[in-house]
């Protein structure tokens, strides 16, 4: 089972995309986009924004993304592998612009209804993920959500018996740090934590779960409550985190030596320059390849590919450098 993740893309300054053409030719079984799909707060200020003027920007934005030739193919060459093969999440630039926290802003009057208008359209994006061509044609095509329908957008996926993808919503819920006391911060909030926990202890032994995340581990350290309750899931099960959001690749491995280790494997930056609009171009993005006795992970820049990282299941730990492959230079 392979898939491949990434994260940050630009269509206002990237119409062309070739780091999905070079996903399509690694052939995954499933297809992971973890946040930053669009960016609603380049060029423009959103804050400023009517409500209708937010919703038509954020749905200009999805439609120039969907309309890349490299992602448009490589969404088709998905799809034809039947059933629902490609996820996304979003994070703080397709919630609402750099840094939105969604327990803030509803209490500001003024912005509160953009949240809606960028729920409503990351749904049907998600959607069109799946089934191409069916993203509307227009804002005005679109219907608000349904009453109550406003909490955080977790969902337990099943790829396998014995793996699992766990799509976190890190913005609906999440608090700011400044000035708030950490007792009262929150990145996923009580209710998904526990529906994570939930589906987690619910999945057959030994399975392997990857969690989908906008934020990385450095993110998530800012909300000392959920970054505890997250490593101690993490603690009696195989977690591998995939993040998004800071433009680079890297691997990480965390939790207490007593417990298995929470992984994490950062695939950042598909289409878009290190510092956004300014520095290098880079096209960043990860394999995952889940197999009988490990989990290998591989990450993809302009220049080739790194070691793999190989994490055995039976033990959850990390091979050692030195085992495995070498540094390659050849296409995935």
């Amino acid at each position: 089972m392979k898939i491949a993740f990434t994260s940050c893309m630009l269509a206002q300054r990237f119409d062309r995309q070739p780091v999905w053409e070079r996903i399509q030719a690694a052939d995954p079984d499933y297809l992971l986009l973890l946040g930053d799909a669009i960016y609603l707060d380049i060029d423009v200020a959103p804050r400023r924004m009517s409500d209708d003027e937010f919703g038509e920007h954020c749905h200009a934005l999805y439609r120039a993304q969907l309309a890349v030739p490299e992602f448009d193919a490589l969404l088709r060459h998905m799809a034809a592998k039947g059933g629902r093969r490609v996820f996304a999440i979003w994070d703080d630039h397709d919630f609402l612009w750099n840094d939105a926290a969604g327990a803030a802003i509803v209490e500001i009057p003024e912005h509160r209804d953009k949240i809606p208008r960028s729920r409503v359209l990351f749904g049907a994006f998600r959607q069109a993920l799946t089934e191409v061509g069916s993203f509307p044609a227009s804002f005005h095509e679109t219907q608000p959500p349904a009453a109550g329908d406003d909490g955080p957008m977790y969902e337990a996926v099943p790829l396998q018996d014995d793996l699992w993808l766990h799509l976190t919503d890190g913005r609906t819920c999440r608090t700011e740090t400044w000035l708030v006391p950490q007792r009262s911060r929150a990145i996923l909030g009580q209710p998904q934590l526990a529906a994570m926990a939930a589906a987690v202890a619910a999945a057959a032994p030994g399975a392997v779960h990857l969690v989908a995340s906008g934020s990385t581990s450095a993110g998530w350290k800012k909300y000392l409550h959920d970054w505890t309750a997250l490593n101690a899931i993490a603690d009696g099960h195989r977690l591998l985190m995939l993040s998004g959001d800071v433009h680079y690749n890297v691997f990480a491995s965390h939790g207490d030596a007593d417990g298995l280790a929470l992984h994490e494997a950062t695939a950042s930056g598909a289409a878009i320059r290190d510092a956004v609009v300014f520095g290098d171009e880079i096209e960043n993005f990860g394999i995952a390849e889940v197999l009988a006795g490990e989990v290998q992970v591989r990450f993809f820049h302009r220049k080739g590919q790194s070691r793999p990282r190989r994490i055995g299941r039976a033990d959850w730990t990390v091979a050692r450098q030195g085992q495995g492959s070498a540094w390659h230079h050849a296409g995935p």
